[in-house]
């Protein structure tokens, strides 16, 4: 199976957070190589990466890992020998799926250029080099391919030099039929940010597309405009329909914004008890530190439940642990002032530092 040793990465696979520059992150995270300069490696959950495991089982996870993220756009047409060649990457024989991919791409077929570009985007299986990257997404973004549009642009996005080019690149996915395209350009304007004016009639448009191709992200940003009223008449119901559809998908900032609308009333529904329940899911499913953060806080404040230290800092330890900076504070306030748990000053302060190190006042 052409499988290496894995090394540990330090925890965790900062890979498998969102990109800041589009959308929300959704329950499910995509595998993705870790920092560590791996050949193939799995996030198991999202989350934890491998380190020195070869058992033969985690071995088929880790090339499955590897494979999922080469998986073709749904939908994609792909010809016989561009078929053979996933085949051919999926049961590791890397090499000759490269050599396969590279064969088709010289034909022009745009669907190899894409499984190229992503593999040294990714680093799947081979060092990731953004070079051949881009030169492998731009021809087939040339040929009007909206997938590789859109990640060449998501590739240039960090380069402030080349910002305007990367956001000409997501427009056009956007108008070539990609639904994150869709969802990032009607995130752009809704925010005014990546280079583009705040307008909402062009943020509408573009999410409403998103939404009917399918986007539940497209679905809660719009939920925000309609409570806002922002570029459309405010309606906190239909506001609270699809921000909750979008929660119910799995949508993390929908889930978080409709538990504090509950706490608050904000959508014209107070509820203590299914605040907790989508908190609860975030902190505990889906281990989550923003969500255990926001937990740590009710238990602290008793907004909604029963004033409990020891709880609260239950939650803060799961949320630093998951690295939260500011959850680091609240535990050196905590060990301070001997809150649910004995003083101790000197854990305290290395808490406090431990916040201060990560930018946290």
């Amino acid at each position: 199976l052409r499988l290496r040793w894995v090394r540990c990465c330090g925890g965790y696979c900062s890979s498998c957070t969102r990109p800041a520059s589009w959308g929300p992150r959704s329950a499910s995270r995509v595998a993705a190589p870790c920092p560590a300069q791996v050949r193939i490696a799995a996030c198991l959950g999202g989350r934890y990466c491998l380190c020195s495991i070869m058992s033969l089982a985690i071995c088929l996870k880790s090339l499955a890992a590897a494979a999922f993220v080469m998986l073709p756009e749904e939908g994609a047409n792909l010809s016989k020998a561009t078929q053979e060649a996933y085949l051919l990457f999926r049961g590791g024989q890397v090499d000759e799926a490269v050599k396969s991919f590279e064969k088709q791409a010289a034909l022009g077929d745009e669907t190899a250029m894409f499984a190229l570009g992503t593999i040294y985007h990714k680093g799947v299986a081979l060092e990731a080099s953004p070079a051949r990257a881009e030169k492998y997404y731009s021809l087939a973004a040339e040929k009007g391919y909206a997938p590789a549009q859109y990640n060449l642009g998501l590739l240039l996005i960090g380069d402030a030099a080349r910002k305007e080019e990367a956001g000409r690149w997501l427009r056009d996915s956007a108008r070539s039929g990609s639904k994150k395209g869709m969802l990032w350009l009607g995130v752009a304007y809704l925010e005014g940010s990546s280079g583009f004016d705040q307008e909402a009639g062009g943020a509408r448009l573009w999410l409403e597309k998103a939404a009917e191709a399918g986007s539940v992200e497209a679905e809660y940003y719009l939920g925000r405009m309609h409570e806002a009223g922002f570029g459309v008449e405010k309606d906190l119901t239909k506001a609270g329909q699809m921000i909750g559809r979008a929660a119910e998908a799995g949508v993390t900032d929908a889930m978080m914004h409709l538990a504090k609308s509950y706490l608050s009333g904000a959508l014209g529904e107070t509820s203590t008890d299914k605040a907790l329940e989508l908190l609860r899911k975030g902190a505990g499913e889906l281990d989550l530190a923003v969500f255990q953060s926001a937990l740590g806080l009710l238990y602290e404040g008793g907004q909604g439940v029963e004033k409990d230290y020891e709880k609260a800092l239950f939650w803060y330890d799961k949320a630093a642990s998951g690295g939260d900076p500011g959850a680091y504070n609240k535990l050196g306030f905590f060990y301070e002032r001997g809150l649910g748990v004995e003083k101790d000053e000197s854990k305290a302060m290395r808490y406090y530092k431990s916040g201060a190190s990560a930018g946290v006042a």
